[in-house]
């Protein structure tokens, strides 16, 4: 924060830069956002939040411009070395989740220096008056944060000769309980809504999420996380079911997880037009190479079973039965032409 506003501060014109109509995805953990969040982020005309910039956003004031990003970026650098503690903190985490300084992050982590993001539980799980408080705030002012970050981000492309894309993107499962505020501070946004049976989300979400947090816990109790998980994942789809009938009609598209996983091409080219945003040729072909370069079969490498965490079908089938019972408006790829 101190950084960014000290650079702010001598650059007051940056906080002039337009962020028009950013798209933000929202889901629960598992739906397919994350995946479809890495080939958004393909196209040329969408900004993305590569990890480096998510932890270090302030590029070093004495920077060659030809540098900005590259190995020889002090930002990477740091990056490299958090994602390898991480790893051999959580050696099982590559096959469940994807990370590396250039990936593409949440603006979660841009949160934290405000507590306001779900990387805390995710890391300290039982922690009550932080969820309490969590659940009572009002995230308004962690969303302008996250704004402000983009205008200096996209100040600092125009700044190092980068290319700017049209569209800014957010994605994150909590985004799902914070539409109004999201609202709120981007009202223009156009909400990407990923979706899954909850029996499908719940074995593979709970599963990551309990290795992760559980890897940051002395006492490991993985039914407690695991709950702890559940309810937190209610909690969202709740906020996300009261809140979205203030988004308007025009600015929200559902998108069903098993249509996605088998039409990854006509899902982002509905999404990019969506956005008034085009899949060209070129965007087709990068898709193509990244499908090639990330087979999603080393998934199937991990196996998820709620047994594991003493749970059973009809416990998830009771808990998200509200969820499961929405007249939701899925837009369907059935006819459509890619």
């Amino acid at each position: 924060q101190l950084r960014l506003q000290d650079l702010i501060d001598r650059n007051p014109e940056i906080l002039s830069e337009k962020i028009e109509a950013p798209m933000v995805i929202a889901g629960i953990p598992r739906t397919g956002e994350t995946h479809l969040q890495a080939l958004l982020c393909l196209d040329d005309d969408i900004n993305c939040l590569p990890y480096y910039e998510a932890l270090h956003p302030v590029a070093p004031e004495d920077i060659d411009p030809s540098l900005v990003g590259t190995s020889y970026d002090p930002r990477v650098k740091q990056t490299e070395l958090a994602v390898e503690i991480v790893h051999r903190i959580r050696p099982l985490l590559p096959l469940m989740h994807r990370m590396g300084p250039h990936i593409p992050f949440e603006e979660v982590q841009l949160g934290m220096s405000f507590f306001g993001s779900t990387l805390f539980p995710s890391m300290f799980s039982d922690i009550p008056t932080y969820e309490k408080w969590y659940a009572a705030s009002n995230h308004v002012h962690v969303y302008n944060f996250v704004k402000k970050c983009f205008q200096v981000l996209q100040w600092q492309k125009k700044k190092y000769g980068q290319h700017v894309g049209r569209r800014w993107l957010l994605k994150s499962p909590q985004n799902m309980g914070h539409m109004k505020e999201i609202l709120q501070v981007f009202p223009d946004a156009k909400f990407i809504l990923m979706h899954r049976n909850p029996l499908g989300f719940s074995k593979s979400a709970v599963c990551l999420l309990t290795y992760t947090t559980g890897t940051e816990n002395h006492n490991l109790d993985i039914k407690r996380i695991s709950r702890f998980w559940l309810d937190r994942i209610k909690i969202f789809l709740t906020n996300m079911k009261a809140s979205i009938g203030d988004v308007p009609l025009d600015q929200a598209i559902h998108i069903k997880f098993e249509d996605f996983v088998t039409n990854n091409t006509k899902i982002v080219k509905k999404v990019l037009e969506y956005n008034n945003l085009k899949l060209t040729t070129e965007m087709v072909q990068k898709i193509n190479k990244y499908l090639k370069d990330n087979p999603r079969e080393g998934a199937k490498a991990f196996e998820y079973s709620l047994s594991t965490f003493d749970l059973t079908e009809d416990d998830i089938v009771e808990k998200y039965t509200f969820y499961t019972d929405m007249d939701i408006p899925y837009w369907s790829p059935v006819g459509y032409d890619d």
